[in-house]
């Protein structure tokens, strides 16, 4: 749960970075999804768009190629585990080289309904910079500064915690102040 809670913090923060709107994540049980991000929706007052995050890890000296990895164990040719809802998130090990061509191609001819995404830290000094490539349709590398995205998220003063849920009209959404919690949301749902 730790490295599923700093990848999903790092992925929050590019995603907060690149697309400038507060990206909240929640740890999800029960799992999959492993976590789900959280943003304000650009096009509906009150309303939130939700990410769900499928993490996997391509680490230490792997035996196989990605690609080989994701085929047996998250896109199976023919068929698919996970809906269009889903983003899957490969973990690359720091100095791992992956042929991403390959995998795009695979992911393409078998009409993967779902975006995979890999993040791979590429530098750790003098600042923490992460490498997010979004393999498919089209290859797409995204470098983000973390403690520069941690600084301007600061600033705007999000809350803590959000507690979210249904309601019959938008106008009736309101956003509060949250006193300091140390209970998983989950854990404060009823209370």
């Amino acid at each position: 749960m730790v490295r599923e809670a700093r990848v999903g913090a790092v992925i929050s923060l590019v995603l907060f970075k690149r697309l400038g709107k507060p990206t909240f994540l929640q740890l999800y049980k029960p799992d999959p999804p492993d976590v789900i991000l959280m943003q304000p929706s650009k096009e509906k007052i009150g309303q939130r768009d939700i990410t769900q995050l499928e993490i996997t890890s391509y680490v230490g000296k792997p035996k196989e190629s990605l690609l080989k990895q994701l085929k047996r164990t998250k896109t199976p040719p023919g068929r698919h585990l996970y809906s269009e809802n889903h983003i899957i998130l490969v973990n690359v090990g720091k100095g791992l080289k992956v042929d991403y061509k390959p995998i795009r191609d695979y992911l393409n001819q078998n009409k993967t309904p779902f975006p995979v995404w890999t993040l791979q830290e590429k530098e750790s000094r003098p600042d923490t910079i992460a490498r997010v490539v979004i393999v498919n349709p089209e290859i797409f590398e995204i470098d983000v500064n973390v403690g520069e995205a941690v600084h301007i998220f600061e600033k705007l003063k999000p809350p803590g915690v959000i507690h979210s849920k249904r309601v019959s009209k938008t106008e009736l959404v309101r956003v509060e102040s949250a006193k300091k919690c140390y209970e998983a949301p989950w854990e404060t749902i009823g209370k």
